[in-house]
């Protein structure tokens, strides 16, 4: 109750100031979507000030810039947002925005009071920003992109302040990074945003893109950079499980020893595990999926097709049932490896048989995953006009969820198996008519020439006894970083192989 009062007084004293006579006017970024909160907060009477728009205001002078989202113009003109959901941070970079403006508004279009600046935000906008001319104004100077090589290597998009913003790995340098700054198709709201941002880059070359991958996440690591979603250290940590998923720990022992997984991965499969083990289908994770009836039709279906009786069936059994979904699932796809392999003709199948002749889809999927892991946090705007219709599934779906879970869990299963195997070993691979050789000492990776000749698309994999042997406490000492490197390894050498199936078919 207290906190209520304080609270009303302290919205009552802030109407007050807000109406004296002095406040002519308010700004905010984005000021079609505060007025509504205006509105609310100031009636039944009218705002008592005029609201300015920052947003278009820079629609206005930056025509051609790509993004006018606030962490793009604020970027543009010199300062980076750590935290834009922060209200403060927000605040601090509309008054930034804001005082930039101001002086360009003046030097640039010769508005100096208030009354000459709803005039100029009443014009229409410049036809750039309605007819979308195909070239971009950027910060970055254009000039620098022909200092790129047509190799393998990461790259560092940089802020006017020196930040590093985003880091990528590239199959061809010259190619991925121009792709950024040419046309205006195909980019995402968060890869604009980025490109508003880009004063510099750096690039580093390396003599493989499997390398590259290697030292991307490492400097991912290092950096932290803003604009990469994954590989991230942050809210992230390894855990090791119980026999019965009962319990997790962060360190590798006797009791915990199944894992290493990432933080809250195995949550789906533990929930699952928990409705069949209280047979409690409702919530959990079927939470509004269906019908409770419908749900319980594709539980008795899963349970029926696979010959399970849902009396004492324990997360190992269940795990145990995700390996045999799993195995299934790679047989599957190296037969139809095989068939690709004899089948030569066709471009997929090329690809498969070469990975060299795959350059354009290596890069069609760098562009994929950038896209990935730049996705917008917040879906709101581009779901506000959309008409969407809440897809309720039926029994067959309801199983079919239930199978691609356990396949999930126990991929990740797998993955932790491998990815122990790897962390003392040697693997040789041959990539880009390059014999390479990585050795690998406690999850640290060194990459280097090998004299061992493989043809294109074999890797080879060599595993010390010390390292099977059972009881072994492999993760000791080691952490998020060490796990994501090795990961990341295993893709590419799945890359490489040209299997296209995720986690061992090189071993």
């Amino acid at each position: 109750m207290q906190a209520a009062l304080s609270r009303k007084k302290l919205l009552n004293r802030l109407k007050a100031q807000l109406k004296q006579p002095e406040i002519k006017f308010a700004v905010a970024h984005y000021a079609q979507f505060e007025r509504g909160f205006l509105v609310d907060f100031f009636k039944p009477s009218r705002l008592p000030f005029e609201l300015i728009c920052t947003c278009q205001i820079a629609k206005r002078l930056f025509p051609d810039l790509p993004s006018r989202a606030i962490r793009a113009v604020c970027g543009y003109l010199g300062q980076s947002i750590e935290e834009e959901k922060r209200s403060a941070s927000h605040v601090q970079a509309t008054a930034f925005i804001w005082r930039e403006l101001i002086e360009r508004l003046e030097s640039e279009a010769g508005i100096s009071d208030l009354e000459q600046l709803l005039q100029f935000l009443s014009a229409p906008l410049p036809k750039a920003v309605k007819e979308k001319s195909s070239a971009y104004n950027l910060p970055l100077e254009r000039l620098k992109l022909k200092e790129l090589p047509p190799k393998p290597g990461i790259y560092r998009m940089i802020s006017k302040q020196g930040k590093v913003l985003y880091v990528g790995k590239a199959t061809r340098l010259k190619d991925r990074v121009k792709s950024y700054f040419t046309g205006r198709k195909g980019k995402s709201g968060k890869i604009k945003e980025l490109i508003s941002q880009i004063h510099d880059f750096q690039f580093q070359v390396v003599a493989t893109p499997l390398e590259a991958a290697l030292l991307e996440t490492d400097e991912i690591k290092r950096l932290d950079p803003p604009y990469n979603r994954q590989l991230r250290s942050r809210y992230r940590e390894l855990r090791f499980y119980d026999r019965d998923f009962s319990a997790y720990s962060l360190v590798q022992s006797e009791e915990f020893y199944l894992g290493p997984f990432v933080s809250d991965a195995l949550t789906p499969f533990l929930e699952l595990a928990d409705a069949f083990r209280n047979a409690a289908f409702e919530e959990s994770i079927f939470f509004n999926l269906a019908e409770l009836s419908v749900i319980k039709d594709g539980v008795a279906l899963f349970l029926e097709t696979n010959g399970l009786d849902i009396e004492n069936l324990s997360p190992r059994q269940l795990l145990a049932l995700g390996l045999s979904f799993y195995r299934a699932h790679l047989n599957a796809v190296r037969a139809e490896a095989r068939v690709a392999l004899v089948n030569s003709a066709a471009s997929r199948i090329d690809s498969l048989a070469d990975p060299s002749q795959s350059l354009e889809s290596i890069q069609d999927g760098e562009k994929f995953l950038e896209q990935e892991n730049l996705e917008q946090e917040d879906l709101s705007k581009d779901l506000e006009d959309e008409d969407l219709e809440e897809e309720v599934m039926d029994a067959e779906q309801i199983a079919e969820m239930i199978e691609g879970m356990l396949t999930g869990c126990a991929r990740l299963y797998r993955q932790s198996k491998l990815l122990s195997r790897l962390l003392n070993s040697q693997i040789y691979f041959n990539e880009n008519g390059q014999d390479r050789l990585i050795k690998i000492s406690q999850g640290e990776t060194l990459v280097e020439a090998a004299s061992l000749k493989l043809p294109p698309g074999k890797v080879l994999l060599e595993v010390p006894d010390s390292q099977l042997l059972k009881g072994a406490n492999p993760w000791s000492g080691l952490d998020i970083s060490d796990f994501d490197r090795l990961r990341v390894l295993c893709t590419e050498l799945n890359r490489i192989s040209g299997i296209g199936a995720s986690l061992g078919p090189f071993y």
